[in-house]
């Protein structure tokens, strides 16, 4: 019958992120939907050829055009542990769409033409920053420069978008602060059924504290039938907790046949870290922090999974994790 892509323009509060998501997706639908049906007829390399020029045009005429499929993304090759403790970190870099060339600088100012050519896996000193950006064949840049910063304090840091689900969770929305904006702003990845983000990777060998950064969210959403699939937790605090969990993935593996076992907080296995209580969101600002000493008494290993799981009641808003910083310091 023909091809369609939605927009659920009920996450996108302003025109600018509506065509961010639109573009450059259009030329993609474009393109299956003018493409003859028949086996080896799509030519993903030359579809990119081609999406370059077209995406000058559309910025041209003022368009906003996401460069996510160009922008360069980086891993480090190490453990975060291990990147820790060597004087040098080793990154990788790469973009989602194999088109044009990568260059980089390593001395904090933006990359050009010019800029040295990516060929491989990189070697840098700990503490210097990593600035890439992808470019056409004539030169043109296709995407805003990224930075990679290999700092100490950057290592130890996760954000929102490095958070995963909890176990047999999915983290479905990217929500922003408020619905009603007028202006862009931060967003959220968020679970809405339950309100669950675990750090897959936690440097624990080398934390003694953390710090979480929590950001509110209303509760906008008419659930219809979907409302029973909504987790109840039992909070000990007029408005719920955040808890910190150390081994939930494991927990979750060894309770998989036990119903029981997904009520309690946290999992049966599963060591509490810390818990928060949640202030009075009529009263509390909607971006705050919490900080809690480690105990000392565990043995904590890096690349540990840590679960934090909000138990507000569902009558209060949604919560996420903006930021987890672990730290070295333990006060």
């Amino acid at each position: 019958m023909g091809v369609q892509a939605n927009a659920w323009s009920e996450y996108l509060v302003t025109p600018w992120q509506m065509q961010h998501k639109l573009f450059p997706r259009a030329g993609a639908v474009a393109e299956d939907g003018w493409s003859p049906k028949v086996e080896g007829a799509k030519d993903y390399p030359g579809f990119l050829a081609r999406l370059e020029p077209q995406i000058r045009r559309w910025k041209q005429a003022g368009v906003e055009v996401a460069d996510s499929a160009f922008a360069v993304t980086f891993a480090t090759t190490q453990s975060r542990g291990v990147a820790l403790g060597a004087p040098k970190v080793g990154v990788t870099l790469a973009t989602q769409a194999p088109f044009g060339a990568i260059r980089y600088t390593l001395d904090g100012t933006a990359p050009t033409a010019k800029s040295k050519l990516y060929t491989g896996a990189l070697s840098v000193k700990s503490g210097l920053v990593v600035t890439a950006s992808s470019f056409a064949p004539d030169g043109a840049m296709l995407a805003a420069p990224r930075r990679f910063d290999t700092s100490r304090e950057a290592l130890l840091t996760t954000t929102n978008g490095q958070l995963a689900a909890c176990p047999g969770q999915s983290l479905w929305l990217r929500l922003p602060l408020d619905a009603d904006a007028t202006t862009n702003g931060p967003a959220y990845n968020i679970n809405i059924f339950d309100p669950c983000q675990a750090d897959d990777h936690a440097p624990l060998a080398h934390a003694k504290a953390v710090t979480v950064s929590i950001a509110r969210i209303p509760r906008n959403f008419g659930l219809a039938h979907d409302v029973w699939t909504q987790a109840t937790h039992y909070p000990t605090s007029a408005h719920g907790e955040l808890v910190a969990s150390l081994g939930c993935k494991e927990a979750a593996a060894a309770n998989a046949k036990d119903p029981k076992a997904a009520h309690h907080d946290p999992l049966p296995g599963a060591k509490v870290l810390a818990s928060w209580a949640l202030p009075d969101p009529k009263t509390a600002p909607q971006r705050f922090d919490v900080h809690a000493v480690l105990p000392a008494d565990l043995a904590m290993q890096d690349e540990s999974n840590v679960c934090f799981q909000f138990t507000s009641p569902l009558s209060d808003p949604l919560y996420s994790v903006e930021k987890v910083v672990w730290s070295e310091q333990g006060q």
